[in-house]
């Protein structure tokens, strides 16, 4: 029996399987996303490089289906953060739909950002800075950097207070002011 097109294993085929968001496979984008997680390193390195060599065009469809399934729950390979750093520099045009958002206007990237944050920082809270660091100013550098603090508290909290000190006093002082309970 012949694989899915989201059960291959080589990063051209892949790529080809995802088509464009109107082909035959536009309803599969879970599906797609999904199986990066049982790629080797040696795939989605692969990937990764293709992925970076992509013509615009394709570029946001790609990263779009790469970021698909990002969860607060299950690590996320390293392409991930590629392509949710491609998709946060590269905003879609104002009141246009991502393809991942479902139809909503609201960016979802902020969501996926600290959700990818997160898992990154259980294993590595210094790559996870340094990541969130590379990002361009704005909403998902913010909530991301919320979360990663709030996150590595939880079991270093001597790091995560020698990381928050090294921020600048203002993006220190938002962070406090997001970080607090309502009505306090």
């Amino acid at each position: 029996m012949a694989k899915a097109a989201w059960e291959v294993g080589a990063p051209e085929q892949w790529l080809e399987g995802i088509g464009t968001p109107s082909s035959q496979n536009s309803d599969k984008t879970y599906e797609f996303s999904s199986a990066l997680r049982d790629w080797s390193p040696v795939q989605i390195a692969a990937l990764s490089a293709q992925f970076r060599t992509l013509p615009e065009a394709e570029k946001r469809h790609a990263a779009e289906t790469i970021t698909y399934s990002v969860n607060s729950s299950e690590p996320s390979p390293a392409i991930v953060g590629d392509a949710l750093h491609y998709l946060i520099a590269h905003p879609a045009a104002p009141g246009e739909p991502a393809a991942s958002n479902r139809g909503e206007v609201a960016d979802p990237n902020v969501a996926k950002t600290a959700a990818y944050v997160r898992n990154l920082a259980i294993s590595n809270p210094d790559a996870a800075s340094e990541w969130l660091g590379s990002l361009p100013d704005g909403q998902a550098k913010l909530w991301g950097r919320l979360n990663l603090w709030k996150n590595w508290q939880d079991y270093d909290a001597e790091g995560a207070g020698r990381w928050f000190q090294s921020l600048p006093a203002a993006e220190r002082a938002k962070l406090e002011k997001m970080g607090k309970p309502s009505g306090k």
